[in-house]
Parts: C-alpha cells; structure tokens; sequence
C-alpha cells in the first residue's frame, strides 16, 4: 500500500473521530445542572377586571383575594420586530417564585412567546419583549399572566393588539 493512501485513511480517520466527539459534545447537556424549581400543581384564575391594554399604553387588570389587584402594561406601547417593555404591579406585597408572559395568536402558529419578569422593586416586575411580525398583517395578540407562588399557578389572560413602531 503506498504512504500517500496510508496517510489520506489516517486523515480520515482522524476527521471522524473528531466529528464524533464534537458531536457527542454538542448532544451532551452542557447546562447548568441546578434544579429548576418545582412546578405549580394547581392553576387558579385571576378575575379579569379590565383589558384596556388591547390599546397598549394603559393597563390590564386583574384581582384575586390572595394576591390582591394586578396590572399589566407597556410603557411605550407594544410592537413587533422592535423590544419593547412589559410592566407588571401588584397593590400587595406579594412574594412571587416567578412572574411569566406567554403571548400568542388564535389560529395561527407564531412559534413560542414566552418572557420572564425580573423584580423590580416592591411589588413591581419588568421584562423586556420582542415579538414576531404576522405575514397576514393580524395584530391581534394574548398575553397570558403566569404568577407562580410556591405550589399555586395564578393566570389571567388579555387581548394585546401589537403594531408596526410609529416612525421616528
């Protein structure tokens, strides 16, 4: 056999091996490996007591007697293709585990649209967004309210129309 095919098999065969082991690093899980906190076993919805933030700037509302009243809005208005700030409060000082938006269309796959809030003072939770355009020009959103408090899920849902961002 002559060097020149006993070095190109080597060379392949070294290319395989490498493939191999960079894709057993790429399957391999390189998170982080600390627990996730447990998940809520019970799902109590919030009454809905306004959905103004169809129209974006004012608030949604919603109240439940353990959490007290919860508003939800954004500050400069909501818009595809363009980051824009959610803003969630609550009258009652109320330990939350985690405050989530899942936002999404009726009828139409717009992939998944879900955003954690961070505390951002008392009784305050803000998170930044970025939503998809809809090819057929629909505007017409749901955001749903994930509050999560130890084994309990609270949820309320809104209508969010998200628009085109104005011209600056």
């Amino acid at each position: 056999m002559s060097p020149l095919i006993k070095t190109g098999g080597l060379l392949l065969l070294v290319v395989l091996i490498a493939i191999a082991g960079g894709y057993s690093w790429v399957a391999i899980d390189h998170t982080d490996n600390d627990p996730a906190p447990a998940a809520p076993t019970e799902t109590v919805s919030l009454q809905v007591t306004e959905t103004a933030c169809r129209d974006t700037r004012a608030a949604c509302r919603a109240t439940h007697p353990e959490l007290g009243d919860i508003s939800l809005r954004f500050p400069e208005g909501a818009y595809y293709m363009q980051r824009f700030e959610a803003e969630l409060r609550l009258a009652k000082s109320t330990e939350l585990d985690r405050v989530t938006l899942d936002l999404d269309m009726t009828e139409m796959d717009m992939g998944r649209n879900r955003f954690t809030l961070s505390p951002a003072g008392e009784g305050i939770w803000r998170g930044e967004l970025l939503l998809p355009i809809c090819v057929t020009g629909r505007v017409d959103w749901q955001v749903r309210v994930q509050l999560d408090r130890g084994e309990r899920r609270y949820e309320a849902a809104f209508p969010l129309n998200v628009t085109r961002a104005p011209e600056q």
